[in-house]
């Protein structure tokens, strides 16, 4: 969408976007002292070009986002703690994807420290592929969303915590 905004000068040169991930509550927190990264994943972008800004924003569609949509209600409790979620979307995971985001092969990474990354599109910023896998080849249930910027001719480094899986009760191989 276009929209005007009076003393803004942008330079006709400039043709580009500023993305960035956030987050809100779509539906109110279960709990009066939910911690502020319990919130729904938004991510927004402003695009340069020609003098002209636009802007674009949507949710990233998690399996929990779009339980709660289903639902039309919050189902998942205080933050990173699945005992306090409804039991409907127990074992479902808990992404809200509302930390990072990171460019790879064409898409966007909606990153959430505790959860495997959101495939999201570059240009239309709809999401693609919840719990995305790497190929398949990644075994870990979350990926970190601190990201290490290489050079291009390095592989792809992605980073892991508690690698079995939240509160799986297995321990996570010590560094």
């Amino acid at each position: 969408r276009q929209a005007h905004a009076e003393g803004l000068d942008a330079r006709e040169d400039l043709d580009g976007a500023f993305i960035r991930v956030g987050g809100e509550f779509f539906y109110p927190s279960m709990y009066p002292n939910d911690g502020g990264f319990s919130v729904d994943g938004y991510i927004s972008m402003f695009r340069f070009r020609k003098g002209v800004v636009d802007y674009k924003g949507r949710w990233v569609k998690t399996p929990r986002w779009k339980a709660n949509r289903a639902a039309n209600r919050q189902l998942f409790g205080n933050y990173r703690n699945p005992f306090f979620d409804d039991p409907s979307v127990k074992g479902m995971s808990r992404s809200t994807a509302n930390t990072h985001i990171l460019p790879w092969r064409g898409q966007l990474l909606a990153l959430k420290e505790d959860s495997r990354p959101t495939a999201v599109d570059l240009h239309t910023l709809e999401t693609k592929v919840a719990n995305y896998t790497y190929w398949a080849c990644a075994t870990s249930q979350i990926t970190s969303d601190m990201r290490r910027v290489v050079p291009s001719s390095t592989p792809f480094i992605r980073l892991t915590s508690t690698a079995p899986g939240g509160s799986s009760g297995r321990q996570a191989p010590r560094l």
